[in-house]
């Protein structure tokens, strides 16, 4: 299969499963290989895509038992939450987007794993939770995502969270403080568990090929009584 350019517009796919998540860390690990398992490999080796948010449901697979999958009245069930997450992703990867045709190397961070982190993933996360906490009129959402912004307040990066509530509020169309990014990134500290719904965020997953011009996608993901029940790649 040829792939598009890595910089050319993105297509989120939209997929349900109720595979069980066993829980990691932060849970991004779990997520991904419960995407992986849901989502088709021609959805997941696509690459680029035109513009746009496409669903669907997957009801049937010859590798699974239909016991594995939701009835139609619990698909519907989640409808909304799929339209969220849909709407969370989209924004999301056009914030990477605009990160990625125009990467400096002083937007680049290494973690304690030496792994590179951009400002994408701190904007990525903080849109995110935006559109989620915007939904939730008012209720407390629990997001687990990987970052904080223990690292953004320090002082000497003051310049970079500037440029993320630039990009935030370029993507979002509002005029928030980067005291309000800093408050939106934070949403993604919840620990999830096996009780209740929790929203699960890679914002970037394949940053090193976020960082180098190739292939990377937005992974958000939703945990109900630890089954995941909607996912998002974008």
């Amino acid at each position: 299969m040829n792939f598009a350019p890595a910089v050319s517009p993105v297509r989120t796919s939209c997929v349900r499963s109720p595979r069980s998540c066993p829980r990691s860390r932060r849970g991004t690990a779990a997520v991904r290989a419960s995407f992986s398992r849901a989502i088709p490999a021609s959805i997941r080796t696509a690459g680029r895509w035109a513009s746009g948010c496409a669903t669907s449901v997957v009801s049937s697979a010859a590798t699974r038992s239909s016991s594995d999958f939701m009835s139609s009245s619990e698909e519907m069930s989640y409808r909304s939450e799929l339209e969220l997450a849909c709407e969370a992703v989209k924004l999301a990867s056009k914030l990477c987007q605009k990160v990625q045709l125009g990467l400096l190397d002083a937007e680049k961070q290494d973690k304690e794993d030496d792994s590179p982190v951009t400002v994408a993933d701190y904007g990525a996360q903080a849109v995110v939770a935006w559109v989620l906490q915007r939904a939730s009129a008012g209720a407390d959402i629990s997001m687990v995502a990987e970052e904080d912004s223990a690292e953004l307040k320090r002082k000497e990066n003051t310049g970079m969270l500037a440029r993320i509530t630039e990009l935030v509020n370029g993507v979002v169309g509002e005029q928030l403080t980067s005291d309000d990014v800093i408050q939106l990134i934070d949403l993604g500290g919840s620990q999830g568990g096996p009780q209740g719904r929790h929203w699960v965020l890679d914002p970037i997953d394949g940053t090193r090929g976020f960082v180098g011009g190739r292939q990377y996608a937005v992974c958000l993901g939703l945990i109900d009584q630890g089954q995941v029940v909607v996912g998002a790649l974008g």
